[in-house]
């Protein structure tokens, strides 16, 4: 359940704590108009599923958790409180949504920049993340561990990091697809990606059933469906875009030439993903964005250092916070920009509005382009 307390109340509440309450309980209200927000399912996919306005409350004990959500929760907790010292609070807000999924602070001027320009998905963890955590250790631990030794420790790792990011359907995907490549090669097995998808998505739904109905999962999925199933012949097509200008071609050097491949492999990622999370995300928000090639490539550039450094910053804040600081003036500079491309969503034709697509237009426009 929600619990409603009044603000004036005196009584202080930490995670973890056992407390007994009374109050009167409050059924959500479903959506009154029809494809409007339907703040009862919402709920339910957050495990909710009333609201209770408490009259009296009561602890009966401090932190009753399990170990593991106490530590997580406090590692997460200690994270917020380091990005908050060295970031001023805009720039902590979006920081902290990058590295752990946390949104809450966000404004929601910012969040509807996000949207618009079509980068939310900079701000939920996901496998970004967890490709970055495996190369880090890679890096730390190659020379001193075999490779055994260290897909073990890569599994927790990433076990424990869904503990921290609070188990978000775009993380636990993410997360159970690399633990299973990597059970896979500690088990000498051929991994089938079809067979990841089908399992992390079963583990999610038996956690919670209503998550089948989260935008969030859906983009998630559907994302990552549209890179396996898109991405080559995407990408055929703009290796077939060839440059007919013969100076253009001599001015050209090797460095262009794989920065050009790069932009490329970036595009047919983006457009992939596009493509295939695209009639979902009209059917929940009927909006399309004109700027999303631009945004997403250069979100592409910058999202990779954030996370990086913003790793190296937080560690080295609990370590010396003197050379964390440097890092957060990068960082700080980097979200910046990540800012000012969120204001794309600003320039005149950046959305366009369309009405919601029915069920039967969205399966004909799968099948079409799957075929």
């Amino acid at each position: 359940v929600y619990l409603k307390i009044d603000k004036k109340s005196t009584i202080e509440l930490n995670y973890g704590d056992k407390i007994k309450f009374s109050g009167s309980f409050i059924e959500p209200k479903e959506n009154k108009n029809t494809g409007g927000f339907n703040y009862k399912n919402y709920l339910k996919t957050l495990k909710i599923y009333g609201t209770i306005k408490v009259n009296k409350i009561e602890i009966l004990g401090k932190e009753k958790q399990n170990f593991i959500f106490k530590y997580a929760h406090l590692i997460s907790k200690k994270i917020k409180e380091k990005v908050n010292l060295n970031l001023d609070k805009e720039k902590a807000d979006i920081l902290i949504g990058i590295l752990i999924g946390d949104t809450e602070e966000i404004e929601e001027e910012l969040k509807e920049n996000f949207r618009i320009s079509n980068i939310s998905h900079v701000l939920a963890v996901s496998g970004m993340h967890v490709t970055y955590i495996i190369i880090g250790i890679n890096l730390l631990f190659k020379t001193k561990l075999g490779k055994r030794k260290l897909n073990f420790i890569i599994i927790i790792v990433l076990i424990f990091y869904m503990f921290i990011t609070g188990f978000s359907a775009s993380i636990v995907r993410a997360a159970i697809m690399a633990i299973l490549i990597i059970g896979s090669k500690i088990m000498y097995r051929k991994n089938d990606v079809w067979n990841s998808i089908a399992i992390s998505l079963f583990c999610i739904l038996i956690y919670n059933p209503f998550l089948i109905t989260s935008m969030g999962l859906q983009f998630s999925y559907l994302g990552t469906i549209g890179i396996i199933v898109f991405y080559k012949n995407i990408y055929v097509v703009l290796e077939n875009i060839k440059i007919t200008s013969k100076k253009l071609k001599y001015e050209i050097n090797k460095k262009d030439t794989k920065a050009i491949e790069k932009i490329k492999n970036i595009l047919a990622v983006t457009i992939s993903a596009q493509l295939s999370i695209m009639p979902i995300m009209i059917y929940h928000t009927n909006l399309f964005s004109i700027y999303f090639f631009i945004t997403n490539l250069l979100v592409s550039i910058i999202i990779g250092p954030i996370i990086i450094l913003g790793i190296i910053a937080v560690i080295m804040s609990f370590i010396i916070n003197p050379c964390a600081k440097v890092i957060f003036t990068i960082i700080k500079l980097l979200v910046d920009i990540l800012i000012l491309i969120s204001k794309i969503s600003q320039l005149p034709f950046a959305k366009l509005y369309i009405p919601t697509p029915k069920i039967w237009q969205i399966c004909l426009f799968y099948c079409i382009f799957l075929n």
